[in-house]
């Protein structure tokens, strides 16, 4: 018959051990279940059982995590250089040096582009401000040819405010003369 020993904490004892032993070793036997006279089967069954009823605490409280990473790797000592596989930014592969080719190339086109569309701009606002100026100078010959021909303005004074005495004369003056009518 197979005996295999557990941890007590893995289910209830099937059976306590008959034989008498120290009492260190007794201690240490008593935190284990024996399955004795049992088939070397159902102690296999029984190992799968109780260590799967095992919890593992939650991800979160754990302190550390396998599937999590922590730390950032330890930086070589001081003396050593870095292996090959470790820099690959000092030896560049052909395709990073032909993309990087191609992005510098498309960046100074794309300059080029920006460039010209800005020198357009300038030629239409100088094209522009010339047309403006031609424009004043023939409005200007314009008025100039037609300054003799303009009517003169006469600047009239303002009257002065008549004074209450004037105003009293006037309305006499003006009922006097609607007698006649």
């Amino acid at each position: 018959m197979a005996e295999v020993e557990l941890p007590a904490d893995a289910g209830p004892q099937l059976e306590p051990e008959p034989e008498p032993e120290p009492e260190a070793e007794a201690d240490s036997r008593s935190l284990y279940t024996v399955f004795a006279g049992s088939s070397p089967d159902d102690v296999a069954y029984a190992k799968v059982f109780w260590s799967s009823l095992s919890l593992q605490p939650p991800l979160e409280s754990r302190l550390v995590s396998g599937d999590i990473k922590q730390r950032l790797k330890a930086a070589p000592p001081a003396g050593c250089k870095p292996s090959k596989d470790q820099c690959c930014h000092c030896h560049p592969s052909e395709a990073d040096i032909k993309s990087k080719q191609l992005l510098i190339e498309a960046y100074m086109h794309e300059k080029e582009d920006e460039k010209a569309r800005y020198l357009e701009k300038a030629q239409k606002r100088i094209e522009i401000l010339d047309l403006i100026k031609k424009q004043r100078e023939e409005r200007i010959k314009k008025e100039l040819v037609a300054l003799p021909y303009k009517p003169k303005k006469i600047m009239q004074s303002q009257p002065e405010p008549a004074s209450p005495d004037f105003s009293n004369e006037a309305q006499e003056t003006y009922q006097a003369l609607r007698q006649f009518d």
